[in-house]
């Protein structure tokens, strides 16, 4: 299973996405990309039943400090936080079924992965179409962190989208979605949701929702 780094910059995330794209550069045998993915879905489970429960927590907390203005309040924006959060993650989830559907051939009922796991030009022909619709969706969820709890003392959140250079300078759909495969692109979108719950639990944690250790 996937596990995360405490520290900001999600260095533990940013290895996975080197290895995704690694794979993209050199195929990777079909069993191994089924096995990353399905430790990737699995890593999503603890990770959204934790904002969850920090939500539940931080409220039982403000109800039994008398339910203050200022409890209240952090109580609000928590709730703020955790709509957009999942917002994000639910346009993921629709492109991740896109990928499926018209790449992918559906879903294999016994595998629970694609029919088709290798086909690259319907992927290409998919994430071209949808990667800047992606990338505003990414991009503006770091600006709403930003800009709404810049009070909190965030740590610096790094852009997901920007040009990375490995080995060359690649943008964004280059480096974790050209030439990949229906599992490595599902994996790439799966990472992405899992760093946004990683930055949604650094806001919770600040706004006193206690320990989200699972990430």
């Amino acid at each position: 299973m996937i596990t995360f780094m405490k520290t900001p910059n999600n260095l533990g995330v940013l290895v996975v996405l080197v290895l995704l794209a690694s794979a993209c550069q050199q195929k990777t045998p079909v069993k191994r990309s089924q096995e990353w993915l399905k430790s990737l879905r699995v890593a999503t489970v603890p990770a959204k039943k934790a904002s969850d429960l920090a939500l539940v927590a931080l409220k039982k907390d403000v109800k039994k400090q008398g339910n203050s203005r200022e409890g209240l309040e952090r109580v609000k924006r928590a709730e703020i936080l955790k709509k957009r959060t999942n917002e994000v993650e639910a346009e993921i989830d629709k492109l991740k079924t896109l990928l499926m559907t018209d790449a992918g051939g559906g879903l294999d009922p016994q595998t629970k992965m694609p029919k088709d796991p290798q086909n690259t030009a319907k992927v290409e022909e998919v994430m071209k179409a949808n990667t800047p619709k992606l990338i505003k969706a990414l991009d503006d969820y770091v600006k709403f962190l930003s800009i709404k709890y810049k009070d909190l003392d965030l740590p610096r959140f790094a852009p997901l989208t920007k040009d990375m250079m490995y080995p060359k300078k690649m943008s964004f759909y280059e480096m974790f979605y050209g030439d990949a495969t229906v599992i490595e692109a599902l994996s790439s979108l799966t990472v992405h949701q899992l760093t946004v719950r990683r930055y949604e639990a650094e806001v919770l944690k600040k706004l006193g929702a206690g320990d989200l250790s699972v990430y």
